[in-house]
């Protein structure tokens, strides 16, 4: 070391303090004493005094500290950060070196997938390299260098374990490999931007460093690169290093044993200076409160009750602190609770919220990762066109889960003959008229499918081609240039990322910051280069929650270390949240890095971490003289959590007052006279009568701008939920109102229930009539889920292939087939034969193709998947079907029919098809193909004649009754149950028009469906009588969610009200309705079951 350096390091000093407030008055005072003695002679302002501090918050801090402890501003003094120091010494002795940390992990992945140890992490798992580069950083960090490779392995040469000896070698020999081929290609490693600032330092003082006093202060600990630099500052600069060993929260009168934790960084620095230690403990705070609440929201609604408390009592909002182990779980609670109460906070290292531009940062990051596989969504999300509904669902429709199914779609394969595609959605009910001139010209209701224009679908499918034809032709490898220019290319080009588009600013500004700090010409493999960018993209954040650094302070404990504050707010003091979890590395156990403390005494020892939790405690309670520990006694859901092991000892050994129990989120009794206008509705709507809640639901309306549908609104309320806490709401609960079904009788003539009821929405009707009134009048239907199992597994589909096979071969044996049951009756029989297997098979191909077209469903290879499965029901429809020898003889194939039913309020007519009618020895037969559950597999004839029976009587199985009594004497209707496993009896259920019971059956059914439909009391279905159990059928509801079902109040009133009025002779028409077809389904109205076997 050169005379100069010497006289340059002269008068370093490690002063200790006991607290954190101690220690800020330390240096406090140094400072001014400083900043006074250049007010003396203004010709030291020529060399400021440096203050260095590890993070941006504390710079923030001690920056105002140093104001408002003088009361003035102050010139000749700069605080900066480590980094910012080791920048400024860089830029002043001209070392342009770029940084390599965008490029350690694919390093890392390079090396690693060379080690057999590592190698199946790093190939094996996504990303499986991240978890390598963590540990070779620690290595990097703690001073490993290439030429100390070889005295590493040498010193885990003796560990017994000889996988995880083999494992740590092949860690050391991937660190050194990174550091000489980041080295080798210009770039810095993890930490050499700290190296060469001590080394330069060192060297030479006074150019890198000008400054008549270097004071270091907030570090209890630091990477080895970094204490290396701190020292340098000491021994060459003369620095002054600002050291806490905060008392114990318990007994203030000793230091706390988390102490321990910096006691490394302490004896480096000792031995570079003197030490200056103040005997004096800290006092305690003045006043510590502890806190338990109910949840993590009741936790912060206390703690903003008690900000604004202390806000309005005069206190200065950046003297306020509130810190938890990790934000990301009180982020956004503290933003709601905070605004609610008009608390001006800043958040300086929590997460943001999630804008426009995220999520397309995000959707981006997902369409890199995978490529043509990635999700159709993420794809449209990347593109900007997130929030195109129709598209998206069109694609889903398509079976176009993915960029590359989008790709691949043959947009004239799924177009109608008018150029769009119909969508699973309806654009609502609307009239059309007939093409009649005269006055009487029928009117229909109709709900149209709303459409895809075609061009729009092309358009989607061109941009997805491109793109992953420009994925499909980047280069394996290629330099950075090419990559970065390809990736532009895809976002401009492919990708519409443009000046004005949410997301541009960030994602370009990623883009840019890969192609400024790596070299042009460095080679990288495509999935490097989408790694390096994938991780930028993944660091973009959303709109600060928050202001820029004013109001409360909101910090982690990382951000918060060595601030002070007038008041401070600890929250989140739960078992394994703070302390968090201590976890030893599983590449590199903590046993191995001790035996490499030798050669590097800086690595870190993940057991140091319990050290560490109970230094930040300790640290924070002596950084406030009013402190307040919170904690949640239990989650939001109830479920109880136990108090952090630090805040239990302290109240144990400092025999602390019993907590204070914070009251719920939204307490009903008031704690002072803080109270939202949000938690005032909330209570309104909870505790108050409706005319009280009413009053402050017309408020909140008025203030968002919909005071005109308050009215309405609380209408429907009163319907929905009675305030049974007055006589008014009590009878009005004993009633059921318009939203139990009541629609209401036809009154227009386009009302589609004015037209023949077909028998199977009459089965409809009958098991729910809510369900019926959903699906048959307003025609709602699920959105389509391109990655959910196909289409073609729901048994509906199956059913209707079937049905049109069966259809297709009666005709293709008879052209021209009758059109009506009543013409079937009267043609003669015609031969059909079963297809061979080449006819059946185009039969069923153009049948499953033409069906995929019509449900707007065009998964590719749908007609496939149908034919597959149509298979086995229809070689069971020629077992029972057909003859064994010859054909059989054949009327009509799905013919139309009707029958005249007589009702209390005049004869109805019922509409039905008939899947076939055949000639047979002892008459005509009315066949009902059916691919579902037969409705009895019982053994015994009688037995299944109950069954069926029941099935009749509860509205389920009306076909076949229907059929035999349309057809007139002699004839029988049937279903014919072709699933494969069942024999020739069991398959076939027969109704005749002489048996009276099921004539009696069938007339009530039908009567009480025709009934209720008429007079609109299309209830849900939401409990069976007599069982007090949910039908089963709720469960699959596609349109369940445009239902009753899940309201218990709902469901109790429904059944309260049938049982009540069971024997009413006051009820309306609607209401006799509802309760005809209610009763359907009780125990009374048939035998057993279906299904159940009596031996």
């Amino acid at each position: 070391m050169s005379e100069g350096s010497r006289t340059a390091g002269a008068g370093g000093r490690v002063k200790v303090a006991r607290g954190a407030r101690a220690v800020e008055a330390l240096l406090l005072a140094d400072i001014e004493a400083l900043l006074a003695t250049a007010e003396a002679d203004h010709r030291l302002l020529a060399q400021p005094v440096v203050v260095v501090v590890p993070s941006r918050s504390l710079r923030l801090h001690v920056s105002a500290a140093v104001v408002a402890a003088r009361g003035r501003s102050a010139a000749g003094i700069e605080v900066l950060t480590l980094h910012g120091l080791a920048s400024e010494v860089a830029a002043r002795c001209g070392e342009r070196r770029r940084p390599g940390r965008q490029l350690l992990a694919v390093l890392v992945g390079r090396f690693a997938r060379r080690e057999p140890a590592l190698a199946r992490l790093a190939s094996g798992f996504e990303d499986g390299e991240l978890p390598v580069a963590a540990t070779v950083r620690d290595l990097l960090d703690a001073g490993l260098t290439p030429e100390g490779a070889e005295a590493a392995g040498e010193l885990l040469a003796g560990h017994p374990d000889a996988a995880e000896r083999t494992r740590a070698e092949a860690l050391v020999r991937i660190a050194s490999g990174v550091a000489f081929a980041l080295d080798a290609g210009g770039l810095d490693l993890p930490g050499d931007l700290l190296r060469r600032a001590a080394r330069r330092i060192a060297d030479e003082p006074d150019r890198a460093l000008p400054a008549r006093a270097v004071l270091v202060h907030g570090f209890a600990d630091a990477t080895g690169v970094a204490t290396d630099l701190v020292e340098a500052l000491v021994r060459h600069r003369g620095a002054w290093v600002y050291l806490d060993e905060p008392p114990d929260p318990a007994e203030s009168s000793r230091p706390d044993l988390g102490v321990a934790f910096g006691r490394r960084f302490a004896e480096r620095l000792q031995g570079a200076a003197s030490v200056e230690r103040d005997a004096a403990f800290q006092a305690a705070p003045r006043r510590l409160a502890l806190v338990g609440a109910p949840g993590g929201e009741a936790e912060v609604r206390e703690v903003a009750r008690r900000v604004r408390a202390l806000l309005d009592a005069g206190t200065a909002a950046q003297q306020i602190g509130v810190v938890a182990r990790d934000l990301a779980p009180y982020a956004r609670p503290i933003h709601r609770h905070f605004g609610r109460l008009a608390i001006p906070f800043a958040m300086l290292d929590g997460p943001g919220s999630s804008d426009a531009g995220t999520r397309r940062a995000r959707a981006l990051v997902e369409l890199l990762r995978h490529g043509a596989a990635a999700p159709a969504d993420s794809w449209l999300a990347a593109a900007g066109e997130g929030s195109e509904f129709d598209l998206r669902l069109a694609l889903h429709a398509c079976g176009a889960a993915r960029l590359r199914d989008v790709a691949a779609l043959d947009p004239a394969e799924v177009l109608d003959g008018n150029g769009g595609l119909p969508l699973p959605v309806r654009t609502g009910l609307s009239v059309l008229t007939g093409d009649g001139d005269g006055p009487d010209e029928e009117e229909t209701a109709v709900a149209p499918h709303r459409r895809l224009p075609g061009a729009r679908l092309r358009r989607a499918v061109a941009r997805a081609a491109a793109l992953v034809a420009r994925l499909d032709d980047w280069p394996e490898e290629a330099t950075l240039a090419v990559h970065v220019r390809r990736l532009r290319r895809m976002l401009a080009g492919d990708l519409a990322f443009r000046d004005e588009a949410p997301g541009t600013a960030a994602v370009a500004g990623v883009v840019a910051a890969v192609a400024a700090e790596l070299p042009d010409g460095f080679w990288l493999a495509r999935d490097e280069f989408l790694l390096v960018v994938r991780r930028g993209l993944a660091a973009v954040g959303g709109a600060p929650l928050g202001g820029a650094g004013g109001g409360v302070q909101v910090l982690s404990v990382t951000a918060a270390r060595a601030r002070t504050f007038g008041h401070l707010f600890v929250v989140g003091l739960n078992r394994d949240a703070f302390p968090r979890q201590v976890r030893e590395d599983p590449l590199l156990p903590d046993r191995l890095r001790l035996a490499l403390a030798a050669l590097l005494p800086d690595i870190p020892i993940k057991r140091g971490g319990l050290d560490e939790e109970r230094f930040l405690f300790a640290e924070l309670v002596s950084a406030a003289e009013e402190v307040t520990l919170s904690w949640q006694a239990c989650d939001d859901d109830g479920r109880v959590r136990p108090a952090s092991p630090l805040l239990e000892r302290l109240r144990l050994v400092a025999h602390l007052a019993e907590p204070v129990l914070a009251p719920p989120a939204v307490a009903v009794t008031p704690v002072g006279d803080l109270r939202p206008a949000h938690e005032h509705a909330v209570l309104a709507g909870m505790h108050a009568s409706r005319a009280a809640f009413a009053a402050a639901f017309a408020v909140a309306c008025r203030e968002a701008g919909g005071l005109a549908s308050a009215a309405g609104r609380l209408a429907v309320l009163d319907e929905l939920d009675p305030e049974r806490g007055t006589p008014a709401g009590r009878a009005r609960a004993r009633e059921l109102g318009p939203y139990f079904g009541f629609v209401g009788a036809p009154l227009a003539a386009a009302d589609p229930r004015r037209r023949e009821l077909a028998l199977t929405t009459a089965e409809q009707v009958a098991a729910c009539p809510w369900q019926a009134f959903l699906q048959r009048l307003l025609h709602l239907e699920p959105s389509p889920d391109a990655l959910a199992p196909p289409p073609g597994m729901d048994r509906a589909t199956v059913g209707t292939a079937v049905h049109r096979v069966l259809e297709r071969i009666v005709r293709e044996a008879a052209p021209g087939p009758p059109a009506t049951l009543a013409e079937a009756l009267a043609a003669s029989p015609v031969a059909v034969v079963w297809p061979g297997t080449e006819a059946l098979r185009a039969i069923v191909r153009d049948v499953c193709a033409r069906l995929a077209r019509e449900t707007g469903l065009a998964l590719p290879g749908l007609d496939r998947v149908l034919a597959r499965q149509a298979a086995p029901l229809l070689e069971s429809a020629r077992r029972l079907a057909w003859p064994a020898i010859g054909a059989a003889l054949v009327t009509g194939a799905e013919v139309a029919g009707s029958l005249a039913l007589r009702t209390d309020n005049g004869e109805r007519v019922l509409a039905f098809r008939v899947d076939r009618v055949d000639a047979a020895d002892g008459g005509i037969v009315l066949t009902d193909f059916k691919t579902g559950k037969p409705f009895s597999t019982a053994k015994k004839e009688a037995t299944r004649r109950r069954h069926l029976l029941r099935a009749v009587s509860r509205g389920e199985a009306l076909q076949a009754a229907a059929y035999a009594l349309a057809a007139g004497p002699g004839a029988e209707g049937r279903y014919l149950f072709l699933r494969p496993d069942l024999d020739a009896e069991a398959a076939a259920a027969v109704v005749r028009k002489d048996d009276g019971e099921f004539v009696t059956a069938f007339e009530a059914a039908a009567g009480a469906v025709v009934s209720v439909w008429d007079r609109g009391a299309l209830f849900p279905r939401l409990e069976e009588p007599d069982e007090g159990n949910e039908p089963r059928r709720c469960s699959s509801c596609e349109v369940r969610d445009a239902c009753l079902r899940g309201d218990s109040g709902s469901r109790r009133r429904l059944a309260l009200w049938a049982a009540v009025n069971a024997d009413a002779d006051d009820l309306s028409e609607a209401e006799a309705a509802l309760l005809g077809v209610w009763r359907l389904h009780a125990k009374a109205s048939g035998g057993r079951a279906a299904g159940e076997d009596e031996g």
